[in-house]
Formats: structure tokens, sequence, C-alpha cells
């Protein structure tokens, strides 16, 4: 290849902008391009006007920085509407609540399964999490991709599912595990309002689904019935999340600043950490709440009417949910390959390329892959791999046709960046705003295939989100291992796991109220967002025994699964363990001895009434925790030592059995100054479901 030839070539790969194009075009009078196989020899006088009407057509993908701003406004109206009770049915982005507070500690191990349902394609996984001398943990991953037949994707909920067991059955097979039951975390990217965490409602199906009989039911029970269906092996789904959270969660691990998570590959979508006042939907104004933005759905009430261009419409209406996603059909995967294919149709019809004529193949929707913008964005230079791209189509191009083609996915490309760009800027402008910060330093999490495939995609987005946020540093980390982690996280804590020791509290029982002096919990085995909730429990727990127990006296209460251990001395000074209910007495009760004792020779009486966990000097309750979860060898250590006092034990069925007569534990909690709004909103909803035996 000559020297004008190379640079013509480069010329084409940055040329995003009308005058590069324009310079090219005054370039491209003095070169003679090779005549491909059906390709006539182009004439210098016609190539200027064709390059030239080429870029007055390509012009319209081309967003100016106001437009950008424009859509980056409109975007933060839309969620501030689907925040807000009153607006939300209306508001085109939902902003759904996920109940995700907090964040992982990566203290999860073992064996799950986990699958991720999201587009075409769909993941089954066996993921093993253990632990690492330098990491903290480590995790090996076995996975097979399975594609989703149209039928399947189209036709009935039960044949979709029956399809996604079949698969996993196959996959059981494989690996040689279909004797174990495991359990399963379930990765679902369609947009669901969750009523726990393995229950939630598909609001709507997106990306190409149609399936009639899921919409308005629970996904993770259309799953059970299918494997049950089947019959041939048993497994345990016990978690369902979005795969943005995923994301977040996923990547969470590898930056604590990540407080975004984002998919953009079939589909398009983000969430993040927005501040619990302004989250109308969930009761609470304290902390932060992951909100899922479904933010796909943006453009539904007109809101992006001046940016749509014929090709769009096109696609929409083409496509099986013609009117929503409008959003997402402007950047996903599952759309560009065909807004490229109805792009060159278009320089077709204008006997602008490949002489005026299409083959068959390129007039037929969906032949135009998403992949094939990719590989052509990725050509080194000699047009071989577009050559070869556009022959698969039934074209037989010319250089220049190669270059048009080019540029076509170039500008489609670049388009759904910035747009996607855009989005991404109102939502951590937001951010900035809500928590009234000049500057904002935050990391967002990012997967999805265009995201990972596209050559350029990255840096055009990267670019366009900084231009558009200049009071934020923003640091960008892409989920290389994918939703394992945070699957196999979300699995592992709802697994009962017997013998266990949740906390241990030491409090002073006063005249008028009780004091929580110092506390220590073990919450891993908890899903992570409910662990702060689960601690405000546990201390309000622990409050409530000791103001109803009389002085010396021990009493264990069970509530569930759950079994609390208290012990109040003469002079006030208690003690409460939280252990499950296989936990043995009296080694919790050892414990609370050893503690109580150990406790009123270190820390002087005169501070019990007045003292906090934050003043008081107090160290060992973590050590004791840690070394108390192995009840054997721990009952080894207190058979060595003095017995046990002998002290009755008053044994309480419930927690409603210490309230006095007229007393409700739900008025009880809504009136403790002790739990946030968010716990006890949280307790609401776990009451509703009748699951409070999660959280306490």
């Amino acid at each position: 290849m000559n020297t004008h030839t190379h640079t013509h070539s480069r010329a084409f790969t940055r040329g995003t902008h009308t005058q590069t194009f324009r310079s090219i075009a005054k370039m491209l009078c003095v070169r003679t391009y090779r005549e491909q196989p059906l390709g006539m020899p182009c004439q210098h006088k016609s190539i200027l006007e064709k390059v030239l009407m080429v870029d007055q057509i390509l012009s319209e993908f081309q967003l100016k920085k106001e437009q950008l701003r424009e859509v980056m406004k409109r975007m933060q109206q839309e969620m501030e509407r689907g925040l807000r009770l009153e607006t939300h049915n209306e508001a085109s982005i939902k902003m759904l609540p996920t109940y995700v507070r907090s964040t992982p500690e990566g203290s999860e191990v073992g064996d799950f399964l986990a699958l991720d349902l999201g587009g075409t394609n769909f993941r089954v996984m066996l993921v093993k999490v253990g632990e690492d001398e330098e990491k903290g943990w480590k995790v090996e991953t076995k996975h097979h991709m399975y594609s989703i037949p149209q039928d399947a994707m189209t036709g009935t909920a039960e044949m979709l599912f029956d399809y996604i067991a079949e698969c996993i059955s196959d996959f059981l097979d494989k690996h040689q595990i279909k004797h174990k039951k495991l359990p399963l975390g379930f990765t679902f990217s369609f947009p669901v309002r969750h009523e726990d965490l393995d229950k939630g409602i598909l609001l709507n199906w997106t990306k190409g689904f149609k399936a009639s009989g899921a919409e308005g039911n629970n996904v993770v029970g259309l799953l059970r019935d299918a494997i049950k269906r089947r019959g041939d092996f048993e497994m345990d789904v016990v978690a369902m999340v979005n795969d943005t959270v995923a994301t977040m969660i996923s990547c969470y691990y590898e930056d604590h600043s990540c407080e975004v998570g984002m998919i953009v590959g079939t589909g398009c979508n983000a969430c993040y950490m927005e501040e619990m006042r302004t989250v109308e939907l969930v009761e609470g104004e304290e902390g932060r709440m992951c909100v899922n933005t479904e933010w796909g759905a943006f453009g539904a009430n007109g809101e992006l009417e001046e940016f749509r261009l014929e090709y769009d419409r096109v696609v929409d209406e083409t496509s099986l949910n013609p009117g929503q996603q409008l959003y997402e059909k402007l950047i996903s995967g599952k759309y560009m390959g065909e807004l490229v294919r109805l792009v060159l149709l278009k320089l077709v019809n204008e006997d602008l390329l490949f002489n005026g004529e299409a083959s068959d193949l390129l007039k037929t929707r969906g032949s135009f892959e998403t992949r094939f913008v990719s590989q052509i964005e990725s050509d080194s230079g000699d047009r071989k791999q577009i050559f070869n791209i556009l022959s698969t189509l039934g074209v037989l191009p010319s250089e220049l046709d190669c270059d048009i083609v080019r540029l076509a996915c170039e500008r489609v490309s670049t388009r759904a960046a910035h747009m996607c760009g855009a989005g991404l800027a109102g939502v951590i402008n937001r951010m900035r705003e809500r928590r009234s910060q000049e500057a904002l330093k935050i990391t967002v999490g990012v997967d999805g295939s265009v995201y990972k495939l596209h050559p350029r995609f990255q840096e055009r987005f990267h670019s366009i989100v900084r231009e558009l946020t200049p009071s934020c540093d923003i640091t960008f980390i892409q989920s290389e291992e994918g939703n394992s982690f945070y699957i196999s996280s979300e699995i592992n804590v709802n697994v009962t796991n017997n013998m266990k020791l949740y906390s241990i509290g030491v409090l002073c029982k006063g005249a008028t109220k009780t004091n929580l002096l110092k506390a220590a919990y073990e919450l891993s085995s908890f899903s992570f967002f409910q662990r702060s909730s689960v601690q405000e429990f546990m201390a309000f727990t622990c409050s409530l025994i000791v103001e109803r127990s009389a002085c010396g006296s021990r009493s264990s209460v069970k509530e569930k699964e759950y079994m609390c251990h208290a012990c109040v001395r003469d002079d006030g000074l208690s003690a409460v363990v939280v252990a499950d209910s296989e936990y043995p007495q009296r080694v919790a009760f050892s414990l609370i001895d050893k503690v109580l004792e150990e406790f009123s020779r270190q820390v002087d009486s005169t501070e019990w009434t007045t003292g906090s966990p934050d003043t008081i000097r107090y160290t060992a309750l973590d050590s004791y925790l840690a070394k108390y979860q192995n009840p054997k060898e721990a009952d080894a250590l207190t058979r060595a030592q003095a017995e046990v006092e002998e002290t009755k034990v008053i044994l309480h069925n419930t927690m409603e059995s210490l309230l006095q007569r007229g007393e409700k534990l739900d008025d009880l909690v809504q009136r403790s100054e002790h739990l946030g709004d968010t716990s006890k909103a949280f307790y609401k909803t776990a009451r509703k479901h009748n699951s409070c035996c999660k959280m306490m």
C-alpha cells in the first residue's frame, strides 16, 4: 500500500467530524481507488461530490455539546419524577429501589451456581469462592454460554423457563454435579419490582423478549416451577438481582469507591447509590440506597423526539416493543447493527454506495450484526476485514465503499457512546449535587459486550462523560469476573449455617432505660445489604430483652431459628448473645459469664450508665465472638473452667411473650429511637411477607 493510501485510511479511522471528512474528500480527488472485482472505476470528478453527500447524510448522527447537555438535563428531570411518589407511575425512568444499602465485606466463601439472563445469550456458571492469603478471597469459575432460540424468547413463559431448566440440566451433566443440590443465584436483567431477595415481579420485557405469561409474575417462581417440572435435578434458587447492581458490587471488591454500576451490551442500564431522603417509594431518610434506574425506557414521554432520526424510528417500529426502550435503542448492541444496515441502504438508495445496488441479504432485517460494527472499526487499514464482511452479505465493494461503510459504523457507534455518556453524566452530576459537594471522586463499574468488545466505544464514552462532568473525578473499571462475586455472596449469605454466633452485647439495665455499652457482630451470613438493618435490630432486641428481664435472671428467647441468651446481674450489668437455635445453650452462657466477669474488672461501674460503644475501652468482644464460633472447641474450654453458675434459665418461645399486656412489637419498633427509618421500613416489609426471621 502506498503512502497516500495509508494516510487516507488513518484519516477515515479518525474522521468523525465534517471538517475532517471534507479534507479527506479533497485528497480523494488526487488519488485513484483500486477497482474491486464487481466495482466500477471511480471517476475523479464524481468522488468529491459523492463524499460530500455521504458526509451530509451521516452528519445527522453528530451531536453537539449543547444537545448532549440537553439530553443530560432531561434525563435528570425524569429521574427526579421516577423517585417521587406522586409522579413515579408517569415517569419514563422508573428508578426502582433495590434495598441495597451497603457494600460487601469479601468474606463470603463456598460453591454456588449462577445464572445470568439478560440477552439473546445466557450463562450458567459454577462459582467456587475461597480464601486467599493475599487478597483474602479467590474465585474460580466454570461456565457455559447458551443461545436462546427465538421461539423461546417470544413464545410462552413456560417455554422459556423450561428451556433454561434444560440448559441448567445440561451444564450439571457436563460437570458431573447433578447429584449436588447447590444454591443458585439468578442475575435477571429486566425491569423487576423486588418484594424480597428471592421474589421479583417482572414489570415488562425488553431486549427482544416477549414470552407471554411472565409479566406481572414472580420470576424466581417461574424458574422454580420449570426445575420442578423437569424433575431430574434439585436446585435452591435463593437470590435474584439486576445485572447493573451485580456489576457495581463485583467492582466494589476491586475499588471501594464504586457507587455506580452500568451495562452496555444487548441492553443498556445503570444503577447508583441515591440519597435515601429522595427515594420516596421507600420509607426512611438516613443513608443511601442503590437505585436501578431502568433508563433504557427514557424517551417514552417524548423527551428524545428531536434527537431520533428516521433510522431510529424504523428500528423502533419493526421491534417487538414499539414505543418502548427508546433510549436503549439508540445505544445498545441489540440495535446498533440494524441502525448501520438502514444507513447503508439509505446511501445505496442515494446511489452513493455499492453502485446503487444492495444485495438481497443486505436488504434483510437483522443481517448486519452488531459484531460487524466492531470488526469493521477494528480493521487494520488494509480494508481486508471490511471487504470480507461485506462479501458475506453478498456485496463486492470498492475501496471507497469500504471506507464509507467504516465511516457509517463510526458515526452510529460514536452517537451511541455520546448518548450513553450524557446519561451517565446526568447520574453523576446528580449524585454530586445531592451530596452538596463541589467535587466528587467516584468509580463506575461497567460490563457488557459493546463496552468490552467495541474498539473505540470506551474511549469515546469516557471522554464525553468527563467533558460533561467537569467537577467530578471519575474512574472506570471493568467487571472482570462478571457477576459471580455478587451472586456468590448473595447465595452464600442466604444458606442456613447452623451452629452460628451472630452477636454479643454488653448492656447496663437502669431504672428507666437500658444502655448499650459494647457490642460485636458477625453478620457475613446475612445478605450484605441487610446487614446494617440486622445490626440495628440485634441491638434493639438485646435492649428490649434486658429491659423486660428481672435483675439476677437468665433467659433464652426463641424467635424462629434464632435464640437470644441473656443474663442480667443484680447490679444491672447484662450481656446478650444472639445465636442460631442449634448453638449450645451451655456454651452461650459460659461466654456471657466470662465476658461479664472480665468487663466488670476492666470497666469502672461509674461508666456503665453513661458510657457508649465509642467511649468504653473494652476490646475483647470481637476475639471472643470469633473463638466461640466453634462451640465444640469453646465447650471444651469451659469444661476445664469452673462450673457454670447454676441459675434457672427462663425460656421464652417468642419475643412477644416478653411484652407486657397490650404491648405490640410493631409499636415498639416504630417508637424506637435507636432504629433508623430504613430499618423500620425494612422491618415492616419483612413482617408483610412473613420473613422477619431473616432479620431478627
